[in-house]
């Protein structure tokens, strides 16, 4: 799929992606992910950047002693590992899974990190 049909199939990522520099044009992967589909686990080393297109996210907080707190359920559009790339850390500090079926498009963290230092509306937006 094109970067141009991705814009088309989920228009809300328009104006997230408008500073996209063109060399990540297309560099990213769009997945159908089912439902309670664990995209990041705590405490594991952070390889991708995603962007919810459609569907649903929760983030639990795991910890130590075994227990687990919902701390948030998110909808499109939503980033998966911006904070932990905004941070500098090199792994992911909360469990992120689907909580419905969901479109998310993932970026390497490298491409993700390019984006970034290009586009300052970006990182406005995710600080929002």
């Amino acid at each position: 799929m094109t970067h141009q049909e991705v814009l088309e199939r989920f228009p809300i990522l328009k104006p997230w992606f408008a500073g996209l520099p063109e060399e990540l044009h297309g560099v990213y992967t769009l997945r159908e992910l089912p439902e309670r589909y664990l995209i990041h686990q705590k405490d594991s080393p952070l390889d991708r950047v995603g962007v919810l297109c459609e569907g649903g996210l929760r983030v639990i907080n795991e910890f130590a002693s075994g227990n687990a707190i919902m701390i948030e359920h998110t909808g499109p559009v939503d980033f998966i590992g911006d904070v932990t790339v905004l941070a500098g850390r090199p792994r992911v500090s909360v469990t992120i899974e689907t909580r419905l079926p969901s479109t998310v498009l993932f970026f390497t963290r490298a491409d993700f990190e390019f984006w970034m230092e290009r586009d300052p509306h970006l990182v406005r937006e995710m600080a929002r």
